[in-house]
């Protein structure tokens, strides 16, 4: 399954290397599973291998991960928003980045973990890390 999500401050994109790329998730739980730049954009970039917070930090600033220099010409616009209150709010356009998540499906995932399952469990994250490699090629 693929689950996109746009990050829309630059403070919680931040947060984001901390929370997700430093340490895995429930996957492997009790890991250190770090994340990895892959496809087209990291090799544009010229990053390969483990995700630093350096590099990751540098991008959430729109700045180029090696030499610092600025990525992208920033546009301060806004949209207008329904909230939670049903009141109209303005909102700022940006996205720092865009997290799209590959996992199983939760029966899967469950069965794994319930029946405590570690070949099935190296099987699910060889297979997100395929899937991963597919839709950015």
């Amino acid at each position: 399954m693929l689950a996109p999500k746009a990050q829309y401050r630059v403070s919680d994109a931040k947060k984001y290397f901390w929370e997700h790329l430093a340490i895995g998730d429930y996957y492997t739980e009790g890991l250190q599973v770090p994340g990895h730049w892959f496809g087209k954009g990291a090799e544009n970039l010229g990053l390969a291998g483990v995700t630093t917070e350096e590099q990751f930090a540098r991008l959430c600033d729109n700045l180029h991960p090696q030499t610092g220099q600025r990525l992208t010409q920033r546009q301060k616009t806004t949209r207008a928003e329904m909230g939670a209150d049903g009141m109209e709010h303005e909102r700022a356009n940006r996205r720092v980045f865009y997290d799209f998540t590959f996992s199983p499906p939760k029966s899967v995932s469950i069965a794994a973990l319930v029946g405590n399952d570690s070949a099935t469990m190296r099987k699910i994250i060889t297979a997100a890390r395929a899937s991963q490699m597919i839709c950015t090629n």
